[in-house]
């Protein structure tokens, strides 16, 4: 995102926002094993926003994703596998 808000030169505010359908009953596969994970999700969708600052896509994009992916990451008992990631300043992604 910031690297759109570079390149359009907006520094405004952004509303990020994730969706996923047809949710219900599914489970992770746990990539140690290749089985699936033991939590399945108990939503038909997952849907979320965030309100989020320029500075914020910069400086703290982990923790927008964190806001927009963290309750089904913890629904599906997978938060942790992805703890590093969601406390990246950038999200993980390359500035």
């Amino acid at each position: 995102m910031c690297l759109v808000a570079d390149e359009i030169g907006y520094c405004g505010s952004w509303a990020p926002a994730v969706g996923a359908s047809e949710l219900r009953g599914r489970r992770v596969q746990v990539a140690e094993t290749g089985h699936p994970g033991q939590h399945r999700y108990s939503a038909d969708n997952h849907e979320e926003s965030a309100l989020a600052t320029y500075i914020e896509l910069t400086d703290g994009a982990g923790r927008i994703i964190r806001r927009l992916l963290g309750p089904l990451l913890r629904s599906l008992g997978t938060e942790s596998s992805y703890r590093a990631e969601l406390s990246l300043p950038n999200g993980g992604e390359g500035r």
